[in-house]
């Protein structure tokens, strides 16, 4: 009996530590996309800047 509560026990911590690790990842990823998004918005600005002052 005692050894059927200990798979489940041992089968929830195991998806709930995935489900935690695929939104840790999601969240990541996010995080990722937007800064890369920030900078790349930034570097279009001053490249912008800079020619605008070129000329």
């Amino acid at each position: 009996m005692s050894s059927i509560i200990f798979y489940l026990l041992q089968t929830w911590t195991y998806l709930s530590l995935s489900m935690c690790r695929a939104k840790l990842l999601t969240i990541a990823n996010y995080i990722f996309h937007t800064t890369i998004h920030t900078l790349s918005k930034a570097i279009a600005k001053l490249t912008v800047k800079f020619l605008y002052t070129l000329k």
